[in-house]
């Protein structure tokens, strides 16, 4: 939703935000909240940043695609199943060329 408001200016009804501030807050109590030594001490160690800051890059990206999808399909009206299977297909014909291409060499 903050990528779709930030990259293509989409506006959304005051129910959705609090839609979606109310699930963030109860994720962020729930992951938040007092829990064993033993579960802090994991969080605590030196990996958790990088940890944050991958869910954090995974976030924005899905983000991202969702608004980029919303827009496509706004600009092409496709059903469910046909932007399912045109995607399918695109990863087909990409993944088929990087195999083909791949063939015979030698690492």
């Amino acid at each position: 939703m903050l990528m779709g408001t930030l990259v293509y200016d989409i506006r959304y009804s005051f129910s959705e935000y609090l839609c979606t501030l109310l699930v963030a807050g109860g994720v962020s109590i729930f992951a938040l909240s007092k829990t064993s030594s033993k579960t802090i001490n994991k969080l605590a160690s030196p990996n958790a940043p990088l940890g944050y800051g991958l869910c954090f890059l995974n976030l924005a990206f899905d983000g991202f695609t969702n608004a980029t999808q919303d827009s496509i399909t706004a600009s092409f009206p496709l059903g469910l199943l046909q932007l399912i299977l045109k995607r399918a297909l695109i990863k087909f014909e990409i993944y088929g060329f990087l195999t083909l291409s791949n063939i015979g060499n030698k690492n």
